[in-house]
């Protein structure tokens, strides 16, 4: 079709397979999507023509995983979108991450990598958001999937925390840093300190300061065992 001018609907898919309706709020005239030509990196070379990434833990473990999960990661995207053609012949290498948790890390980016199942209505050239059920669902199903993720030690969970912070994996930095949140909900001061292992520096008497300047957040905030456990809020 040599005039797209008259086209009410266009359907748009770039080379990573997302696609995009461009519509007036009438029914499509072009059934096939018409394929957008990938950017090209500032080298000259296609950013994202490589189906795999092969990523190397600071002990040596080697990972290959889609382009889509790699890409979770803005670090490794990064590194790819301005690497030479022949700099991906080697694996990348993250050196601050060691292999077991580089393999929990992608774990999280393989599972948010996947598409959501379409259903009919999203594909609808409609301006009127309609509910699309199944994308609804996939959300649900990734939710419960996080929660039992993030059901791992407490020394693997600081160590993911610290490794999305690294590869800038912001979803997943998000969802852990909840999960060790949730672990001080309901404890003292006291308590968290021991299950962290956090050595106290205060002396008695800035402790004491420390409690009156906070006193509001004590009475609003902390439950009555917290208080109990950790003291009052004048420190007596």
């Amino acid at each position: 079709m040599d005039d797209l001018s008259m086209v009410p609907t266009v359907k748009l898919e770039s080379e990573m397979g997302d696609k995009l309706v461009v519509s007036k709020g009438k029914k499509a005239a072009c059934e096939e999507p018409i394929k957008l030509p990938e950017e090209p990196s500032p080298n000259g070379n296609t950013a994202f023509a490589w189906s795999t990434v092969k990523l190397e833990s600071s002990d040596g473990e080697q990972f290959v995983v889609s382009r889509d999960a790699a890409f979770m990661s803005g670090v490794v995207k990064s590194f790819v979108k301005d690497a030479d053609e022949s700099a991906m012949d080697e694996p990348i290498k993250i050196s601050n991450v060691t292999g077991p948790i580089l393999a929990k890390v992608l774990e999280y980016c393989k599972m948010h990598a996947e598409k959501p199942p379409s259903s009919s209505s999203s594909s609808s050239s409609s301006d009127v958001y309609v509910y699309d059920y199944e994308t609804e669902k996939w959300k649900e199903t990734l939710s419960r999937w996080d929660r039992e993720y993030c059901k791992m030690d407490q020394e693997t969970l600081i160590d993911v925390v610290l490794a999305a912070n690294y590869m800038d994996v912001r979803d997943l930095l998000v969802e852990t840093t909840k999960a060790v949140a949730d672990q001080f909900k309901g404890k003292s001061p006291e308590e968290i300190r021991e299950q962290f292992g956090i050595v106290n520096d205060y002396s008695p008497e800035d402790e004491a300061r420390a409690r009156q300047e906070v006193s509001w957040a004590f009475d609003h905030f902390v439950p009555d065992s917290c208080k109990k456990a950790g003291g009052n809020a004048s420190g007596k």
